[in-house]
């Protein structure tokens, strides 16, 4: 009986180990997604036409606002010309 507990537990330990660098993987994807939505954000904002644009996204994606930060401060809104 106590070999089926050694090897339960050794592949118990295996599956863990996987499991951790697995989740460190996808830590740093998250953090290398967010600074890439970072700067694609930066660059919006740089756009002449930002306001156009986000309200754009605003009316295709049925809500108040694209960005991730609703509070974030970026140039003044222009109103979109119909």
């Amino acid at each position: 009986m106590s070999e089926i507990q050694a090897h339960a537990t050794g592949l118990a330990s295996q599956y863990i180990a996987q499991v951790t660098v697995k989740l460190e993987r996808n830590v740093k994807e998250q953090e290398r997604i967010s600074a890439e939505i970072a700067a694609l954000q930066e660059q919006l904002g740089a756009f002449p036409g930002y306001g156009v644009v986000e309200a754009f996204c605003q009316a295709s994606v049925g809500r108040r606002g694209c960005q991730a930060d609703s509070g974030s401060a970026g140039p003044p809104r222009r109103p979109m010309a119909i």
